[in-house]
């Protein structure tokens, strides 16, 4: 987990508009978007299924900044090794 940390540009993203619904990731697994949700009602603070990007609100505390970090690596580093696994490995007999 710690070399996709170390890996991985993070980039913030103009949410203006952008809900966790509506948001559309740039599928480069190399990057972490952050997108700053502009008020409350465009959703929670959150890390997406695929770790790929993380939403915040303005008033995200940072003790939840850091737990979102860690989930969104963790997510990432669950995706790389799903990924190496040889095909038969994901399918049973």
């Amino acid at each position: 987990m710690k070399d996709i940390a170390v890996h991985s540009k993070v980039v913030m993203v103009d949410g203006s508009g952008a809900t966790p619904n509506t948001f559309h990731e740039d599928s480069d697994p190399t990057t972490l978007q952050i997108i700053m949700l502009a008020k409350p009602s465009d959703g929670a603070a959150q890390v997406s299924s695929d770790g790929e990007v993380i939403f915040l609100q303005k008033d995200t505390s940072e003790k939840e900044q850091q737990a979102l970090f860690a989930t969104a690596f963790y997510l990432k580093a669950k995706a790389r090794e799903a990924a190496s696994q040889p095909a038969s490995a994901h399918s049973s007999p």
